[in-house]
């Protein structure tokens, strides 16, 4: 930008050069620092708001602090649900303890999708009704819930492994 200094002491700017003095100044000129004000603040917004959009991804994805990793409980029980969801799966299922007649819902967090299609799991790997057994890391707080570890079939086919086609061995079959 250029400046001139009019008559009167006072300086004009345009975009395009020099007001001359006693000149009104062109709808160009305020179009052009209107524009560099207006990316100026959205430069500005953007920047201050970086820190908060990475302070929110960094939080939402929580540590496994709060299972317990040196115990691991064996559950035998129902499937109520089978969620297939990001960021981690999870598997509502019905237990009935031995002494009691109550049946309890624990909520069994897995990885994620991705990491169970590496496994071998699918989205339908589990059907509401089914029979299996989990091993889970608890949770602290003795609530029910827990860290998924493993899980089995009442036919010894690991979790997983029966929709990837394998056997508990880890042998595919493959169909004709």
């Amino acid at each position: 930008m250029e400046s001139d200094e009019s008559s009167d002491g006072s300086f004009l700017q345009m975009a395009g050069g020099a007001v001359p003095s006693g000149g009104a100044p062109s709808i160009a000129l305020y179009a052009t620092s209107s524009r560099k004000r207006l990316r100026r603040r959205l430069l500005g917004a953007m920047v201050a708001a970086a820190p908060l959009v990475l302070a929110s991804a960094a939080q939402s994805h929580h540590s496994f602090a709060m299972f317990d990793q040196q115990a691991r409980v064996t559950l035998r029980g129902v499937v109520k649900e089978f969620r297939w969801t990001n960021p981690h799966a999870f598997i509502q299922l019905l237990v009935t303890p031995d002494a009691a007649a109550v049946e309890e819902e624990w909520s069994i967090e897995m990885t994620s999708p991705e990491h169970l299609a590496r496994g071998g799991w699918k989205p339908r790997s589990l059907q509401a009704g089914d029979r299996i057994d989990v091993v889970l890391h608890p949770l602290r707080d003795g609530s029910h819930g827990g860290q998924f570890v493993s899980g089995t079939r009442p036919d010894g086919v690991p979790l997983g492994a029966a929709s990837a086609g394998q056997t508990a061995g880890g042998i595919r079959k493959w169909a004709r």
